[in-house]
């Protein structure tokens, strides 16, 4: 156990430096964004990626997390993993064709709600479709890498991406300041980082395998389970953008926007999880639950003290972030400091559904759908929905309920896997 754990930490301490310049740059871009649009442009510029966060979620549905766990039982095998991948590409293309036609009006409803001309929202939601297709593509197509553990040159590729985003986005600001081609720029990065991913899959998959009818129906299987969850999970994350939106105002929308951008400061966290401990996991074999069920206990620990740290830092140091978020928001000391407590809980849920979408272990949709909505109209009835500061902390209730079930049911697999009989019935 101490070999694993120090050739953990050896790939962690790697990889993280990159990891922090990779982040370091995003966090850039974002910053250079509230800064340079006026408010009024931010809001629309947030709303519009809310929609592309909800987009990209009801389309997935579960389905990546489908394809880390089918391509972790054949990762060894090319053959059968080009199988896995491309036949959950196929499955996104067919569920992106009904996300986008619920999500893209009633986009433009939030929109004109907040001062956008029909000529802004027509060239926003241009511009946003081809990022659709190349974000979808591109979850997928990291599994292969991933699963392989190939975490340099997937740093590598996500540096030049975001390095070019960068660029692009500061060119683009300085230039062109408008919300549409600030999203347009971040759709040609994201595709330079398409093109690459592709090329390392096919090094390491055969991506021109025909889908499989077998894997087709253990996807399906997983999908229709983690759907509803998804979905509510992806509408609850955006609640916040959508309930300032409805009962406040333009400035609020953009303080909410600019606070939601401290939280990509948990990117270079999670993302050092998602490249090195995920796969790792989602590779552990059933044969061993004993061994499952202590990985498991130890990195949920593990991320209640990260997520402890984070809450605690920016609760005693927010002024920094204060300061970059610049002059239009220097009031929202306060706010940040609340949005810390929530980043300490979003990454402890983040790390547990993550660790159980890697075993496909899901929570019935009716009890955790159930208890956030109750937990989500409880947190509605307590804080002013009106005001910055009230609507960070609604997602605190529903948050919690994610914690608490996921760890259950997760254990609760475990579990079964120990007493099959049983489990079985």
């Amino acid at each position: 156990m101490l070999n694993r754990l120090l050739e953990i930490a050896h790939v962690t301490s790697k990889a993280a430096p990159l990891q922090a310049i990779i982040l370091g740059l995003g966090f850039c871009s974002g910053l250079l964004i509230i800064h340079i649009l006026p408010p009024e442009d931010y809001a629309l510029y947030i709303i519009a990626y809310s929609f592309l966060t909800t987009i990209i979620v009801i389309t997935d549905s579960g389905i990546g997390s489908a394809v880390l766990a089918e391509g972790g039982k054949v990762w060894e095998d090319s053959t059968r993993l080009g199988r896995v991948i491309t036949t959950g590409l196929e499955l996104r293309k067919r569920f992106s064709l009904v996300a986008i036609a619920i999500s893209l009006p009633t986009m433009a409803l939030f929109l004109a709600h907040h001062g956008a001309s029909w000529k802004q929202i027509t060239l926003i939601e241009l511009a946003i479709l081809p990022l659709i297709y190349i974000q979808l593509s591109t979850d997928l197509l990291g599994v292969a890498p991933s699963l392989h553990q190939r975490i340099s040159e997937l740093q590598n590729i996500e540096f030049k991406a975001t390095f070019l985003r960068f660029a692009l986005v500061l060119i683009s600001l300085f230039t062109l300041p408008y919300v549409a081609v600030v999203i347009f720029v971040t759709g040609i990065a994201t595709c330079y980082k398409l093109w690459n991913l592709r090329r390392i899959s096919n090094s390491i998959c055969d991506l021109s395998q025909p889908t499989d009818k077998v894997v087709k129906r253990n996807l399906y299987k997983v999908t229709k389970r983690m759907m509803p969850n998804a979905i509510y999970t992806c509408l609850s994350g955006t609640l916040s953008i959508w309930l300032i939106s409805i009962f406040g105002n333009t400035e609020s929308v953009a303080e909410v926007g600019a606070i939601e951008r401290i939280a990509r400061l948990l990117l270079v966290v999670m993302a050092l999880f998602y490249l090195i401990i995920e796969p790792r996991f989602a590779r552990l074999t059933e044969s061993n639950p004993s061994l499952l069920r202590t990985r498991f206990l130890q990195i949920h620990f593990a991320s209640w003290l990260v997520g402890a740290a984070i809450a605690f830092s920016i609760y005693l140091f927010p002024e920094p972030l204060v300061y970059l978020l610049g002059s239009h928001y220097e009031n929202l000391t306060y706010e940040i400091q609340l949005r810390g407590l929530v980043m300490g809980l979003v990454f402890v849920a983040n790390t547990t559904s993550s660790l159980a979408s890697a075993r496909a272990w899901i929570v019935p949709p009716v009890p955790l759908i159930t208890g956030q909505i109750i937990s989500q109209v409880i947190a509605i009835m307590v804080f002013d929905c009106s005001t910055t500061a009230g609507v960070i902390l609604i997602p605190i209730f529903p948050i919690s309920v994610i914690i608490i079930m996921r760890t259950y049911y997760s254990l609760r697999s475990i579990q079964r896997l120990k007493h099959p009989t049983t489990a079985n019935g």
